[in-house]
């Protein structure tokens, strides 16, 4: 007898395993109404009515911050939306939803400096080496003469160091902030002449 409830459980459990795998969590409906309460308690209530669990990094997300939601019969995907003001995303997985946030604006964060390397015909020169030795970056240049760097806004005192055989080697210094830049490279020895 006890073998034959033992087998109905382990089917039910594989039953509902596969009905967990195929139903869409974000999608399941719930019911929130908070006032001032903290993001891991709403979660942890999510799990509760929708039956499956969050995983996130908490280094990334947090949970102590107090927020107000009210909402009836609403997907979880939309609750997450709106608790997280859409700076996360959201991916099933099984049993559980991982929550990731997205990266802050890029242009609140970083800054980019392209440019052009020509020689004085204006052809363009590639395989340039641009080189920001104070941030520790490096580029090439692309056939069309093209090079682009990404810097972030904490990159300070930024001097570019180009480098191209049978050309005169030339250093820029650039202030931080979206910039393009034309070069215009000389020929000549790299070693001094006798």
């Amino acid at each position: 007898m006890k073998i034959k409830y033992f087998i109905l459980f382990f089917l039910s459990f594989l039953f509902l395993s596969q009905v967990a795998k195929t139903q869409n969590l974000l999608n399941i409906r719930i019911n929130i109404n908070v006032q001032h309460t903290t993001i891991g308690e709403i979660l942890h209530d999510i799990e509760k009515q929708g039956n499956f669990f969050f995983a996130y990094n908490p280094d990334n997300i947090d949970e102590t911050k107090t927020v107000s939601l009210s909402a009836r019969d609403i997907k979880v995907r939309d609750a997450l939306k709106e608790l997280f003001q859409h700076e996360a995303t959201f991916q099933q997985v099984e049993n559980h939803i991982i929550i990731n946030s997205t990266p802050k604006s890029e242009a609140k964060n970083s800054f980019q400096i392209t440019g052009y390397i020509a020689n004085s015909s204006d052809a363009p020169l590639d395989s340039a080496i641009v080189y920001d030795p104070e941030n520790q970056k490096l580029v090439i240049s692309q056939k069309d003469g093209s090079f682009a760097f990404d810097f972030d806004t904490n990159d300070k005192n930024i001097s570019l160091f180009v480098r191209l055989r049978s050309y005169k080697d030339t250093v820029i210094y650039v202030t931080p902030g979206n910039q393009r830049i034309d070069l215009s490279c000389a020929r000549g020895n790299l070693l001094p002449s006798p």
